[in-house]
């Protein structure tokens, strides 16, 4: 298994904000300045469906990014403990 750097755990964070901006967006551009909603009901089941996967999978990312850079930082410290014994 490997482990990711820190590099590439702010690429993964960094994809997680752009979905949930873009999420944000998508959500904003339903509603016409107006206050009227001109969408289908068809068109808002479908929005309602692709936000909730979106967030889901953003969700996701979220926790596999925060369990790998704690994974990452305990095997950090495990390597630290561990040269600082065989040091003595």
């Amino acid at each position: 298994m490997t482990v990711m750097s820190q590099e590439e755990m702010m690429v993964g964070i960094k994809t997680v904000a752009q979905g949930l901006e873009a999420l944000k967006n998508e959500l904003t551009a339903s509603n016409n300045p107006s206050g009227q909603n001109t969408m289908q009901p068809e068109e808002k089941q479908s929005m309602l469906q692709k936000t909730l996967d979106m967030t889901e999978l953003g969700l996701g990312e979220a926790q596999v990014s925060s369990l790998v850079f704690y994974y990452k930082l305990k095997v950090s410290i495990q390597l630290a403990t561990f040269e600082t014994l065989k040091c003595l």
